[in-house]
């Protein structure tokens, strides 16, 4: 909660009243980068564009061979195969970098990625699991995150937009509610 407000706040500064801008982009980088500081501890917004561009990939193609009567194996040299590839490449040297740096900086906290870690380092036997079930799973929560993320918010701001009587009952509950105040994490009931 900490994390998308901190980023919700800096994605609003970044706009003015009247200016036009496209909502579906806006929120997915807002949930890029709230899901790397949540998930990861880490700040994305300097290569929000990059993961943004490969999670677009990643997710494209996967609703195409969702819909697909045949899917293709991934080694096939098509240019949709290469452009998944390089969003699976791109996304796993993501969480990759992460784990060395984690790793270098001895740096361990409670987000996802220190918890993944902690079963590679610390668990045994059947609890255990390898340094690459660690990356693929850290992936695959970025990737569900960020798309659910998007497509809620997207969809809460295009339905508010649409019922003028929802979107002042809205608001009159945020000013009501947090008086002026920041959101938090309590204020969700």
């Amino acid at each position: 909660a900490q994390a998308t407000v901190k980023h919700a706040q800096q994605l609003l500064h970044d706009w003015s009243d009247g200016a036009e801008f496209d909502l579906i982009p806006a929120m997915a980088r807002l949930s890029l980068v709230s899901i790397g500081e949540a998930l990861f501890q880490v700040d994305l917004s300097d290569r929000a564009e990059l993961y943004g561009r490969a999670l677009q990939i990643h997710s494209e193609t996967l609703r195409d061979e969702f819909r697909a009567l045949f899917v293709l194996p991934d080694w096939f040299p098509t240019a949709a195969k290469r452009r998944k590839r390089w969003a699976a490449r791109c996304l796993r040297d993501l969480i990759s970098q992460l784990i060395r740096e984690r790793r270098a900086t001895g740096r361990y906290g409670d987000d996802v990625l220190s918890i993944l870690l902690s079963a590679v380092d610390e668990l045994q036997g059947e609890s255990r699991i390898t340094e690459q079930q660690a990356i693929d799973e850290a992936t695959i929560l970025f990737v569900a995150g960020q798309d659910d993320i998007t497509a809620a918010l997207s969809w809460c701001f295009f339905l508010l937009a649409q019922n003028r009587a929802c979107e002042d009952r809205f608001r009159e509950e945020l000013a009501t509610e947090l008086g002026g105040r920041l959101p938090s994490h309590a204020d969700i009931a």
